[in-house]
Order: C-alpha cells, then sequence, then structure tokens
C-alpha cells in the first residue's frame, strides 16, 4: 500500500471512529466514558511509522472532533498535537523496546494531554466532566491501546521500522 493511500485510509479511519461514536446506540445514556480511540489510532501508528500521520492530519481530525463533540475549539486538538509529537519524538527510543513499555509512553503521553486540557477548563471556569469520568475515560483509553496496535498492525498494515527500513522510506513516501 503506497504512502498517501496509508495516510487517507487512516484519516477515513479516524473519521469513521467518530461516526461511530456519535451514532446512538440506545435510549439511555451511557454511563461510561468510552475510550478515545481516534487518539489511540494515531499514537499506534505514529509510534510504528511517523511519516504516515503528519501533523496537519492531527489537527485536521483534531479539530473536527472538537466541532462535531461540542468541545472548546483546539483545546483537545492542542492537547493531541503535543502528546503525538512527543511520541513522534520518542519513536528511535521506542523501537527497540518491548511492547510495555510502549504502552506506558503512550499512556503517560495521554495522561499529559488530559491533564492539560483539563487545567486549561478549570482555569478558565468552564465546566468539565466529574473526576471520576475523567478517570474512566483514562483507563478505557490505556485499555483500548493495544487493540488499536491490533488494528494498526493488521488491519493498516503499519509496523516497527528497523532504522535502515526508516530512512529508506522517508525518501520514498515523500
Amino acid at each position: 500500500m503506497s504512502g498517501l493511500l496509508q495516510r487517507t485510509t487512516i484519516i477515513v479511519a479516524s473519521i469513521g471512529i467518530l461516526a461511530f461514536f456519535l451514532t446512538p446506540t440506545g435510549h439511555a445514556p451511557s454511563r461510561y466514558p468510552p475510550p478515545d480511540a481516534i487518539f489511540c489510532l494515531l499514537a499506534a501508528i505514529i509510534v510504528r511509522r511517523p511519516s504516515l500521520v503528519p501533523a496537519y492530519a492531527v489537527v485536521g481530525v483534531g479539530l473536527l472532533c472538537d466541532i462535531l463533540l461540542f468541545r472548546p475549539l483546539g483545546l483537545w486538538t492542542l492537547a493531541m498535537l503535543g502528546a503525538t509529537e512527543f511520541l513522534r519524538g520518542k519513536t528511535d527510543n521506542v523501537r527497540g523496546l518491548p511492547f510495555a513499555f510502549e504502552w506506558m509512553l503512550v499512556s503517560a503521553a495521554f495522561l499529559c494531554a488530559l491533564a492539560i486540557y483539563n487545567a486549561v477548563l478549570i482555569v478558565f471556569l468552564t465546566p468539565f466532566a466529574d473526576f471520576s469520568l475523567i478517570l474512566l475515560h483514562y483507563l478505557a483509553t490505556v485499555l483500548a491501546y493495544p487493540a488499536c496496535v491490533v488494528v494498526a498492525i493488521f488491519v493498516f498494515r503499519v509496523r516497527k521500522l528497523h532504522p535502515v527500513e526508516e530512512d529508506s522510506a522517508k525518501g520514498s513516501s515523500d
């Protein structure tokens, strides 16, 4: 699969995930917050092949989510961009490590993004979710990450590259 086709597929899949979570599935609202599957998918792909998800794709998907989910415009986008760019900078360090370390790194990046997002909401006296719901959202996202890694590997065919392969992929994909 070519790089452009993979990028387009990843963006379309992110929009599909958003559409799935916007679709009503019952009469009563859920008591538990869903995981941030878009963040998980983007993080799983960025850790494996950072060139497939450029920063402008993260911003575009994030802004679309902010608009459709009625969140403060750009706030979660900025937090998600910071977390994904942090992960993009750590790809060389994570490449040879076991999956547990990658999982902890992505969990820490998501926790920081969530903390910054809610801290800004608190500073500007904007209503925000109860702490228990924020904690459940964090736990659901952390537990959903391995499933998103499986999707990234088997559906999108994105695997970790060796340093030599990464250099040749950068030259041929752009």
